[in-house]
């Protein structure tokens, strides 16, 4: 497959270089074309046309960085290659992209805008503290499903999360966990997650969602849709409107 590469933590992060080698060694044709510096929670912000220096950067052979947004790297692709990949991969991202994370992520940003150009995307992410033998563990096991079965769309994100621990190889379908306390700290909540206080927690984690499964070393795959449009309530709010 011809498999294009973006991420939100920039060309110079290690865990898209572990991406790359993984995805090559499968024998797929891959370009890798990420932001030159760190673009995390900026969801899928465009700012292609702002940058006077508005091209990719050759980093090393099928290595390209650019100026813009993790969304921007789809755009800067088809400009410089003149066509749609079979497949874009956002990621690996330094972090989880689970529960309320995904409004904001970057990582989930560019998987989105590879949806609207009509692309099918995934998106993969790790725990902060990750360990790179977890990581690899984790891609296999995802891999593993995602190309036996071609499991991408151009409907929807696969969103896969990788946990700090792997205690299952299996691979559970979850829904985003609502929220946490908002009497805490958003970043005290994540540097926590790694040594997780079972007290602070229980009222945090919902029963079965991404988080919940996680936290028991299970990886996660959450369908994230791009459109919208509220279905459902359409027909509820109709009455009130002009038709």
């Amino acid at each position: 497959m011809e498999i294009l590469i973006t991420n939100d933590d920039g060309i110079s992060s290690k865990l898209i270089l572990l991406l790359f080698n993984k995805l090559t060694k499968l024998g797929h044709n891959v370009i890798v074309c990420a932001p030159d510096k760190n673009n995390s929670c900026i969801s899928q912000a465009i700012r292609y046309w702002e940058y006077e220096d508005n091209h990719l950067t050759k980093v090393s052979e099928f290595m390209y960085s650019h100026p813009g947004t993790p969304a921007d790297g789809i755009n800067y692709y088809l400009k410089e290659f003149n066509k749609l990949p079979d497949l874009v991969i956002s990621g690996i991202n330094n972090g989880l992209n689970a529960g309320v994370d995904v409004q904001y992520s970057g990582t989930i940003g560019a998987a989105s805008e590879a949806i609207n150009m009509n692309i099918p995307a995934i998106a993969i992410s790790s725990e902060v503290d990750y360990d790179e033998e977890v990581v690899n563990k984790g891609l296999d096991i995802i891999f593993d499903k995602v190309f036996k079965h071609q499991l991408y769309s151009k409907d929807f994100i696969y969103s896969f999360n990788i946990p700090h621990v792997i205690n299952y190889d299996k691979i559970v379908v979850a829904p985003l966990n609502s929220g946490i306390d908002i009497d805490e700290p958003k970043y005290e909540f994540l540097s926590k997650f790694n040594h997780i206080d079972k007290q602070y927690y229980h009222n945090n984690i919902g029963k079965n969602t991404d988080l919940y499964f996680l936290y028991k070393g299970i990886i996660t795959v959450t369908p994230i849709v791009v459109d919208r449009t509220d279905y459902k309530n359409m027909s509820k709010i109709a009455n009130f409107f002009d038709k």
